[in-house]
């Protein structure tokens, strides 16, 4: 998130566009010039407001140009760097291959090179299906793993989707 005149864009390029703010509050050699107008406000400075719209739009290309690569992410480049992220996390170095070694089983050979938006639930159930009867332990572990990969996905801007 990052501030400009007090207001704030998050990442999904969001603006809080309360524009009273930018307004500073009066000097008190105004206010007795005009003693009936207490609220009474005057503008940013100009060459600064300019300064800091330039900021924005900057900021603001940015993001949407994050936004664009990550709707190219494929779900494997968004699992690598979920796991990667995630490994300190986990207590052991078996933990963590566990983790690789059943998503590079059961999900990447079928969605790992899918982009992310293009993930759909079908796709999920065709990952889980086959090993939902005879291995169901696995497939349960399988579906955690993907829906935590999503959700991560989901946190960081990655993915918009709801599966």
């Amino acid at each position: 998130e990052t501030v400009y005149f007090g207001h704030s864009i998050d990442l999904s390029g969001r603006v809080d566009t309360d524009f009273t703010r930018l307004a500073q509050p009066a000097k008190a050699a105004d206010k007795s010039a005009d003693k009936g107008s207490a609220n009474k406000v005057t503008p940013p400075n100009p060459a600064e407001f300019d300064k800091q719209m330039s900021q924005i739009q900057t900021h603001m290309q940015q993001m949407q140009a994050q936004m664009a690569a990550a709707r190219l992410m494929t779900f494997d480049q968004c699992a690598k760097a979920f796991i990667s992220g995630k490994k300190a996390e986990w207590k052991n170095a078996k933990h963590a291959a566990q983790w690789i070694s059943s998503l590079q089983t059961y999900a990447l050979p079928m969605i790992g090179a899918l982009p992310l938006p293009a993930v759909t639930a079908q796709d999920i159930a065709d990952v889980l299906h086959p090993i939902w009867r005879d291995k169901h332990e696995t497939a349960s572990r399988v579906r955690q793993r993907l829906s935590e990969i999503f959700g991560w996905a989901r946190r960081t801007g990655l993915y918009r989707k709801t599966l």
